[in-house]
């Protein structure tokens, strides 16, 4: 996503989600049983991948704005001008 320009400049990490939940990751990139790798991929079921990745950016997507929140209510600076200079992505 982020070389497509899908990204908030480093102000979540979804590779924190997967460390930990590392199990879990590793079920939902587990498609069935092996199969060839030439033959049967494009039918693979990966409904489970995708259940997993969005569960992942609502996680990394809320963690950002209980920091919000939270700088917020210590009166810490606001930088809404610079959060507007992010991608409209």
């Amino acid at each position: 996503m982020h070389l497509r320009g899908y990204d908030l400049k480093g102000l979540y990490s979804l590779e924190e989600c997967c460390a930990k939940n590392l199990l879990g990751y590793y079920r939902a990139i587990s498609i069935g049983p092996s199969h060839n790798y030439y033959f049967g991929r494009a039918e693979g079921d990966i409904t489970t991948w995708v259940e997993y990745f969005t569960e992942g950016v609502a996680f990394a997507f809320e963690k950002v704005v209980s920091q919000m929140i939270a700088s917020n209510e210590k009166g810490e600076k606001d930088h809404s001008e610079l959060m507007r200079t992010l991608d409209p992505k």
